[in-house]
């Protein structure tokens, strides 16, 4: 058993990584990818994810195929099963569950992988999760960002290197008909949790003081196209008509969203996909949080990149931002 363990481990010849949570988390294992394609390149790569997502991975390059999970089919139990009999058809030698969420932990238990590799859950209180993998990884959390856990984590049982690279290719995006200015800040103000957002007032009041204090300064706003976005931004339209900012109303898909982020001279948002986005595209941005206890684990680092917040929370979203504060930042990178 041992050496059949060594040899599912040493020369895989299907793997699958499965992370089926949201896009920021999706965002924060394309350097663990990265590397496990850097690590077994004659090998066919998989990665399954939420269906909503297969168009942006589509734009890995390491990655052989995108499975979907789909919201309606894999839904339950009946679902999930279902979904596991796929994934047993495919006969992978190497399951690689680094996210530790409920379901995509039983996803790997039932994948008939040859060896099930995953990671301790954050509170390490569920007792059966070390019978659903053939190897858990006891990592850390919240110490460090969470790209370099997922990598970190799996390195020395898989014999990783080290480099971090996210790995999306965005080329022959064709953004044309949306006329977007040469030179603009992006804005993108919700997150999937109300707790998170930036209250429309909120908003406004950024979007003012940025164009008194960066007059020329072209500025676009997006959302994504849940009716819960997309109402929200419906409110604000009048007032971002008034300022003379583009605005996209969930109208972007995925590719296009990233395609946008990577020609922005700078990104503000709050803890969401679009803002890991930013940081793997190398866009400076001005991170909005609700700090907490693992609010670092998601704050980009790096030149260029700062984080606001409050610590209070509040239903409503993140009231109480240093605005000024923000819209210092921005000006000091538009001027760098």
């Amino acid at each position: 058993m041992k050496t059949e363990t060594t040899h599912l481990l040493t020369s895989p010849q299907r793997i699958l990584v499965i992370e089926t949570l949201y896009l920021g988390d999706l965002i924060h294992t394309l350097p663990l990818i990265q590397a496990v394609r850097a690590r077994y390149p004659q090998a066919r790569l998989d990665v399954l994810v939420r269906a909503p997502h297969v168009t942006l991975m589509q734009r890995v390059p390491a990655i052989d195929q995108v499975l979907a999970m789909e919201p309606k089919q894999h839904r339950g139990v009946r679902g999930l099963l279902k979904l596991c009999g796929q994934l047993r058809e495919a006969r992978y030698d190497l399951v690689i569950n680094p996210g530790a969420s409920d379901r995509a932990t039983l996803l790997t238990a039932f994948s008939g992988g040859g060896h099930r590799l995953g990671r301790l859950n954050r509170n390490q209180s569920k007792r059966l999760w070390p019978l659903l993998h053939d190897q858990l990884i006891d990592q850390p959390w919240g110490a460090e960002p969470m790209f370099w856990q997922k990598l970190s984590a799996f390195q020395p049982v898989l014999q990783l290197d080290a480099k971090v690279r996210f790995g999306l290719d965005l080329g022959g995006i064709d953004l044309t008909a949306l006329r977007l200015p040469t030179r603009y800040l992006h804005l993108s103000p919700f997150a999937s949790e109300d707790i998170r957002c930036l209250p429309p007032s909120t908003v406004i009041e950024l979007l003012t003081l940025l164009r008194q204090r960066l007059p020329d300064c072209p500025m676009v706003l997006s959302c994504g196209p849940s009716q819960r976005e997309t109402s929200r931004f419906a409110a604000l339209l009048p007032m971002l008509d008034a300022l003379g900012v583009k605005h996209f109303c969930g109208t972007l898909d995925l590719p296009q969203l990233a395609a946008v982020i990577q020609g922005a001279l700078l990104h503000i948002g709050p803890d969401s996909g679009p803002l890991h986005l930013a940081a793997a595209l190398n866009t400076p941005s001005a991170a909005c949080f609700l700090f907490k206890n693992a609010s670092a684990e998601w704050m980009p680092f790096g030149p260029g990149h700062r984080s606001f917040g409050v610590s209070t929370p509040c239903e409503g979203g993140l009231y109480g931002l240093p605005l000024e504060a923000i819209v210092a930042h921005v000006a000091e990178q538009m001027e760098s």
